[in-house]
């Protein structure tokens, strides 16, 4: 911690010491918690609530300060996590986020979990992140059985070069089967896509575009957004590296004004062609997204109509 003293000096904190054991932090104050507060797009169930059961990442990619704010991947004992579960069932929660970067890393740990959940009836809807590579068809079936209704997959990209360049250690054919093992097994999947790292161009943008339209399953809308580098990620220094950031200064006052703009351009064109781009990929999302309901909701009113489809309850 950093602060300024009564003389107006700069007084420095000493580190504070690593976490050993991650239980030893103790649970988050649900109970403080204004359970009419928390919704998103996700939601199956609510009231919702967050908990974390490890933290840090298995990986490394180019992109992420997480390996710079965290050491290892710690991860907490099961008993804890079940204790922490019951308790948030207790408080009227019926949904969780598990905000874990890469929550089924270790399927023997997750294992125990989802079959302690199952077990000793712990009804919550739940929802994670995690990698596609991190999955198999036995562990997404438990996932199911356990209460799992959607998992966020951190994609990034559907080129080869590109995946390794920001080294994500993880093939296309690595993403394709995990899609469609999630979706075998009930779990609507969700895909984070970023454009704008290094090696990518028009054909990768195109991949991303024509891989969101093929498993576009309408519950949110999917868009494509331009890489940042943060400060502390593999990316930022390779920015500064390369003289296009000065340091965190001209990060966050003159290049990060909006995470849905280019930061810091790793391509071979302009931004002004990027954009262009940009637009007419996400403007095909938005035409897919919002053409499914149109046609969903047509199709809805001809069965009411002519049909005489007496379930019709209006357009939600």
């Amino acid at each position: 911690i950093v602060y300024r003293n009564s003389n107006n000096g700069l007084v420095k904190t000493d580190p504070h010491p690593p976490l050993k054991h991650y239980d030893d932090l103790g649970f988050p104050a649900h109970d403080k918690l204004d359970q009419s507060l928390y919704a998103d797009p996700t939601m199956r169930r609510s009231p919702k609530t967050m908990v974390q059961f490890s933290r840090s990442c298995i990986a490394k990619c180019n992109f992420c300060c997480q390996p710079g704010f965290f050491a290892n991947v710690m991860n907490r004992s099961v008993d804890s996590i079940i204790e922490e579960l019951k308790w948030v069932k207790e408080l009227g929660f019926k949904e969780v986020f598990i905000n874990d970067a890469t929550f089924t890393y270790d399927h023997d740990w997750n294992k125990e979990i989802f079959q302690r959940m199952i077990d000793e009836k712990i009804d919550l809807s739940w929802w994670c992140t995690t990698r596609s590579h991190c999955l198999d068809e036995e562990l997404l079936k438990l996932m199911k059985k356990a209460g799992c209704v959607y998992i966020n997959y951190g994609i990034e990209s559907l080129d080869q070069k590109v995946l390794d360049l920001m080294n994500k250690h993880q093939t296309v054919e690595e993403i394709y089967k995990g899609i469609e093992a999630t979706l075998s097994a009930g779990i609507n999947p969700g895909f984070n896509f970023l454009w704008n790292n290094i090696a990518d161009n028009e054909e990768t943008l195109a991949k991303a575009v024509g891989f969101l339209k093929k498993y576009n399953t309408y519950s949110e809308i999917r868009t494509i957004k331009p890489v940042t580098p943060y400060p502390g990620s593999a990316l930022y220094y390779n920015a500064i590296n390369q003289g296009l950031l000065e340091g965190p200064e001209d990060f966050y006052e003159n290049k990060h004004l909006n995470s849905d703009l280019i930061a810091v351009n790793f391509m071979e064109m302009s931004d002004g062609e990027a954009y262009k781009l940009l637009y007419e990929a996400n403007k095909e999302l938005l035409k897919d997204h919002y053409g499914n309901i149109c046609s969903n909701a047509i199709e809805a009113h001809r069965r009411l109509y002519i049909e005489g489809d007496v379930t019709f309850r209006g357009i939600r």
